[in-house]
């Protein structure tokens, strides 16, 4: 497997003396960063829809996650189903992917853009 990073670049860090430390935070990190924005967001996505753990482990009423709430109020019957109540849970739920993903999206167009650039 083919690395992201170009091997080149940290080698000539290294011959210009550059210690490991430096490398990372100034030459390894800042390429990374489109990586690192796209694990960061699918990580908080994964964690905050999270429903099978929450259910399986929370018995109070008050610690239940979004995910659980929707569920509950989608299984409710129909007498007392209440769909602005559940689609309140879903942008709940979406909101803070959404804010999440568009604070990450810069680094992650960066990077893109920055392999098209020649100079």
């Amino acid at each position: 497997m083919k690395t992201v990073l170009p091997m080149e670049i940290v080698e000539a860090a290294r011959v210009d003396s550059s210690g490991e430390f430096f490398t990372f935070n100034r030459i390894v990190l800042p390429m990374l960063k489109p990586a690192i924005s796209v694990q960061l967001i699918f990580t908080f996505v994964e964690s905050w829809n999270n429903y099978f753990l929450p259910a399986l482990l929370l018995d109070k009423a008050e610690m239940k996650t979004v995910p659980i709430m929707i569920a509950q109020l989608r299984a409710a019957d129909y007498s007392k189903f209440d769909l602005g109540k559940v689609y309140m849970f879903i942008l709940l739920a979406i909101l803070p992917v959404l804010l999440v993903y568009i604070f990450l999206s810069r680094y992650i167009v960066k990077g893109v853009t920055a392999g098209s650039v020649k100079g």
